[in-house]
């Protein structure tokens, strides 16, 4: 998971944080540990410095991307 969220802060250029979201990271959280994560997470030959400045969210709200598409409708629909 570590390396897959080094990934996509490398593909998408996410500077301003990374968060992660949905059922099975809050299911499994807790046998994470956290500090394997994140060093797994900042290796990179040239862009370690990117990703140790790349702050990591957990979401831990339920429902997030139903109440996201529901936001966009209500406000940027026409």
């Amino acid at each position: 998971m570590a390396r897959e969220a080094n990934n996509l802060v490398l593909k998408l250029k996410a500077t301003g944080g990374l968060l992660i979201s949905g059922d099975i990271p809050q299911t499994i959280r807790e046998y994470i540990d956290k500090g394997k994560f994140y060093d797994k997470f900042k290796i990179s030959d040239k862009m370690e410095e990117l990703l140790k400045s790349t702050p990591i969210y957990l979401v831990k709200q339920n429902h997030t991307a139903l109440k996201g598409a529901a936001l966009y409708t209500a406000y940027y629909q026409n």
